[in-house]
């Protein structure tokens, strides 16, 4: 398996980082019986979680068991969901479906992230049953189909393939494509591109794909992301340098004028769905109605035959997709 970015083991104290390196090197022996000296459970289970988020390719294990000797020592018992043979078999599965990034190994790291983004976009499918790999590296290796938990520890594993720093992220958010009106627990990442940190929540964008890949939450910046993401673990700032996908590509509007070109330019190059961010939109106003004027004056102008014009919108980042009919 590749290298990989450890922010989380960077949180820890001297002791806690102790335990994490026992931890490792006994879950790659596939150790039955770990051994340590006392410490108190909670801080175990710190250091196993952190352990985890930083390690994604130690699929085979997400829980154990906790036993003191009568020297007061803890003893360890890893739980394994797999047999060793399986796991080597399931190993062999992740690094072949890795392969991918060869092909952007000598690109900038932003296309990097990009065509980890895509691949996902296009060829996995937000797992709504919670089946058994789901959570893991191996939902996306394998069955294709994973939730958050799964894409984001797959996310990381591909930019540890490609020397790009990373973090799992594990917090909470609002996913209004599904029409959530709580937030429910929930993964993503953040990636560190040209010396700055960015959040990129590729299972947001994959619940929100219609026909076309999204990129609401493309490298974007903390104000944006605490719109409906929370998180409590302590994280790097994000860089005040804007690289979401929207402004990195111009597709970043603040006024009627910018739209018109926008659209107009669209129709005149045959697409027909069209994706933008609005800015310096103002709390409690919905544009909506005024972005389907637009659309459907463009149309009129380019557009030699009936059409109709269909207008999706993510609110949270005043994202919007405009498909001509």
């Amino acid at each position: 398996m590749p290298a990989n970015y450890s922010y989380h083991l960077s949180t820890l104290n001297k002791s806690q980082q102790s335990i994490y390196e026992t931890f490792i090197k006994k879950l790659r022996m596939y150790s039955s019986t770990i051994k340590l000296p006392f410490v108190h459970p909670n801080e175990i289970l710190l250091v196993f979680e952190a352990l985890l988020l930083d390690h994604p390719d130690l699929f085979y294990t997400s829980s154990y068991r906790y036993l003191r000797d009568l020297n007061k020592a803890v003893i360890i018992n890893p739980d394994y969901h797999f047999s060793l043979n399986e796991i080597r078999q399931h190993e062999a599965t992740i690094l072949s479906s890795l392969s991918f990034v060869d092909a952007v190994k000598n690109k900038s790291d932003f296309e990097k992230v990009l065509h980890i983004h895509d691949f996902i976009l296009d060829n996995i499918k937000y797992d709504r049953t919670f089946s058994g790999n789901s959570n893991t590296v191996l939902g996306v290796a394998k069955d294709r189909a994973a939730v958050c938990e799964g894409i984001s520890k797959y996310v990381k594993l591909a930019l540890d393939c490609l020397s790009v720093k990373s973090i799992v992220v594990l917090g909470h958010a609002t996913n209004f494509a599904f029409s959530q009106s709580a937030s429910e627990a929930h993964s993503w990442n953040m990636v560190e591109i040209n010396g700055g940190w960015y959040h990129l929540d590729v299972t947001f964008d994959l619940t929100l794909k219609h026909k076309k890949n999204r990129y609401d939450y493309f490298l974007v910046k903390d104000e944006d992301i605490r719109i409906d993401h929370s998180t409590g673990t302590k994280l790097p700032m994000s860089s005040l340098q804007s690289m979401d996908y929207y402004f990195t590509k111009g597709l970043a509007v603040a006024k009627s004028f910018e739209l018109e070109r926008l659209i107009n330019s669209g129709l005149l190059n045959g697409q027909r769905i069209m994706q933008f961010r609005l800015l310096n939109v103002r709390d409690g106003l919905n544009p909506s109605e005024k972005i389907l004027q637009v659309a459907k004056e463009q149309c009129q102008l380019v557009l030699n035959r009936s059409f109709s014009v269909e207008v999706r919108y993510n609110r949270a980042l005043w994202i919007y997709e405009i498909e001509i009919l």
